[in-house]
């Protein structure tokens, strides 16, 4: 039955060939699409949900009335000052985890070549507040020091081949040499964080010897991440936060 079916489906194309081709292509071009829909359903609906604690993650957003982010319609802006992160720790006991982070440029010296490398600077409590695991190194210890990196696996075989890379040092353009204190397992393209150098702000404050800490609120060149302690009711907190409303600015 069916080796007919298969003949009389063969026959027909022979005789109604062009009617066949635009069928077939068709199908094709459809089937193709279908497939390209759900893979961005599915990317979509996996993007950062691999994080173990992902529910308890926030992003903290400012509201600034007036000044819409380019674009859009919007006057939510995720942005945020560096006095957050201690206040809010000092003064809102529902917060448990606070880490800010911001993307700058270092240029690093290799093998007698400049190479400008973007870095992610965080707080040491990013890798507890996140899920990007390290292959090498101690995710508690690996960002509490000054000059101190993590690197991906990525930048470990660029810069040091197939040796082991903890310990190793990366040299600034400064002449200052960055410990290499932990390899991270590449980061997920699903993930709306990608970077392949982690530094800490201590080591940044080094660098420019100068605080990062400010008491303007309005000086907010970083995005904070946090997470909550259990049992926290979001709207009492959400009462708490109001009182960080300043000159029409909103957290």
């Amino acid at each position: 039955m069916i080796i007919y079916n298969l003949k009389n489906a063969l026959r027909f194309i022979k005789q109604h060939r062009g009617f066949s081709i635009i069928n077939i292509l068709g199908l094709t071009i459809g089937n193709f699409c279908c497939l390209l829909i759900i893979l961005y359903v599915q990317s979509e609906l996996t993007f950062d949900r691999f994080h173990r604690n992902g529910d308890n993650i926030y992003r903290v957003v400012m509201r600034q009335p007036g000044n819409r982010v380019v674009g859009s319609s919007s006057d939510w802006w995720v942005v945020s000052p560096a006095i957050l992160k201690p206040t809010w720790e000092n003064e809102l006991p529902e917060v448990n985890l606070v880490a800010k982070t911001q993307y700058r440029f270092l240029t690093f010296r290799h093998s007698d070549q400049l190479i400008n490398e973007e870095i992610l600077f965080v707080d040491p409590e990013f890798l507890s507040i996140f899920t990007f695991p390290l292959l090498k190194g101690n995710k508690d210890q690996a960002l509490n020091g000054i000059n101190t990196i993590v690197i991906s696996e990525k930048m470990s075989r660029k810069y040091f081949g197939v040796e082991n890379p903890i310990g190793k040092e990366l040299e600034v353009n400064d002449g200052r040499q960055l410990i290499v204190s932990g390899v991270l397992k590449e980061v997920p393209k699903n993930s709306h964080l990608q970077f392949d150098f982690l530094v800490s702000f201590k080591t940044l404050e080094s660098i420019q010897r100068r605080s990062l800490l400010s008491d303007n609120w309005l000086n907010n060149s970083f995005k904070t991440y946090l997470t909550l302690n259990n049992n926290t009711d979001l709207e009492q907190l959400d009462v708490k936060l109001r009182k960080y409303d300043i000159e029409g600015f909103n957290v």
